[in-house]
C-alpha cells in the first residue's frame, strides 16, 4: 500500500495541505487523457494539492477533470497569477483581480484554496497589493496569498503592513529550492531562489517564521531526476529543457550529483 503524503498547516485554510504537491504544467487540454489519468492517479496516491498558474495553460484542462470528477471538495488548488509580459510589470490591483476571475473561471470554481502572485514590482507600493489580496480573501474568493519568487524583505514589509491594518498577510510562499543551486536566473529578471549557500539567511528565516514553502523547481527541472549523472551528462542533457540546462547544469551541481 503506498504511503500517505505528510500534511502541513497554512494558516487561511481549514483543511490539511500534503507537503508533496502536484505541478501541473504539462497537465493540458489536447492531452487530456494522459493528463487525467495524471490527476487521478496523484488523488489515488493521498496527493490532493495541485500547484498550477494561470501562464501554464493548465487550469483549462484540470477545470475539466474537477468538472467531470465532481471532486473540488477533495482538492487543495494553489494558482498564480500577476505574471510580468512583455511591455510591463503586472502587480497592481485590476492585474490581481482580472487574473484571479480568469483562473477562477477555467477552474471552474468560485474559489481557491492558495493564491499567489508570480512575481514582484518592487516599485509597487506593498500595503496596495496586501489590500487587494485581502479583499478577494474577505469575499471568500480566495483563502491564503502569498508570492511566488518574492524575496524575505519583501515578505517582512507585505506583513509588516498587514500587521498593522488587520489584514492576514502573505501565509504562503514559493521561491525556488532544490538540492542544486539555481546558479542562472532560467526566466529572469525575477526568479528567486532559496537555494545554496548564499542563501542560508533566507532558509532560516522560513525555518524561524514558520512560513510555508511550496517550492518550484525541486528536482531542478530533472537534473536530479537520477537520469542525469557526470558520466552520461552529455548524452542525456537533451533529456533537460533550456531552462534547466541555463539554472542547474553546473559544475557546483555535477559535484553534488556525484556525491
Amino acid at each position: 500500500m503506498p504511503q500517505t503524503p505528510s500534511t502541513t498547516r497554512v494558516v487561511g485554510l481549514d483543511r490539511p495541505v500534503t507537503r508533496v504537491a502536484l505541478g501541473t504544467m504539462i497537465v493540458q487540454r489536447d492531452k487530456k487523457e494522459a493528463s487525467f489519468r495524471l490527476l487521478d492517479e496523484a488523488l489515488d496516491a493521498g496527493i490532493d494539492t495541485l500547484d498550477t498558474a494561470l501562464v501554464y495553460g493548465s487550469e483549462y484542462c484540470i477545470g475539466d477533470w474537477i468538472e467531470a470528477r465532481k471532486n473540488r471538495a477533495k482538492l487543495v488548488i494553489l494558482t498564480k497569477g500577476s505574471h510580468h509580459n512583455d511591455v510591463r510589470k503586472r502587480c497592481r490591483p485590476c492585474d490581481i483581480g482580472t487574473d484571479l476571475y480568469d483562473s477562477l473561471a477555467k477552474l471552474k470554481t468560485d474559489y481557491v484554496d492558495m493564491w499567489m502572485l508570480h512575481r514582484d514590482d518592487l516599485d509597487m507600493p506593498v500595503g496596495e497589493i496586501v489590500d487587494a489580496l485581502e479583499e478577494h480573501r474577505r469575499a471568500g474568493r480566495i483563502k491564503a496569498y502569498g508570492g511566488s519568487n518574492w524575496t524575505v524583505a519583501r515578505i517582512k514589509e507585505a506583513n509588516a503592513y498587514a500587521a498593522k491594518h488587520g489584514r492576514q498577510g502573505f501565509t504562503v510562499s514559493s521561491p525556488n529550492y532544490s538540492l542544486a543551486e539555481q546558479v542562472q536566473d532560467p526566466w529572469g529578471p525575477g526568479c528567486t531562489t532559496i537555494g545554496g549557500p548564499a542563501h542560508a539567511a533566507d532558509r532560516a528565516w522560513h525555518r524561524q517564521s514558520g512560513m510555508p514553502v511550496f517550492a518550484y523547481s525541486s528536482l531542478a527541472r530533472g537534473f536530479l531526476s537520477g537520469r542525469i549523472t557526470r558520466e552520461n551528462y552529455e548524452q542525456e542533457k537533451e533529456r533537460l529543457d533550456g531552462a534547466s540546462r541555463t539554472a542547474y547544469c553546473h559544475e557546483v551541481n555535477l559535484k553534488r550529483l556525484d556525491r
